[in-house]
């Protein structure tokens, strides 16, 4: 016994094969609209400390803004990887 689901996708199977020259050209139409858009897509791929206490991370990132330039504060993502990163000695470094 099949349930309606079943017959839902084996009737779908059945017309995607007998249109495959349609469900090809959607399937074009598609990727080439979707890949338009993801061209617009800028994509950051540096790694600045702006608040690091680390001397050597500092200078490791001004020696790589000397090589490829500097796109400082364009897009500003934080990730905070201790719990108490959050804490009254963390928040001046923010301001």
């Amino acid at each position: 016994m099949k349930s309606n689901l079943v017959d839902f996708f084996l009737k779908l199977y059945d017309t995607m094969t007998a249109n495959r020259a349609v469900v090809l050209v959607v399937a074009g139409v598609v990727i080439a609209t979707s890949s338009s858009f993801l061209m617009r897509v800028e994509l950051d791929m540096s790694f600045n400390p702006f608040f690091s206490n680390d001397p050597i991370d500092n200078e490791t990132t001004e020696h790589l803004q000397k090589e490829f330039g500097t796109r400082l504060g364009a897009y500003i993502g934080v990730v905070i990887e201790r719990e108490d990163a959050i804490t009254a000695s963390f928040l001046p470094s923010l301001d």
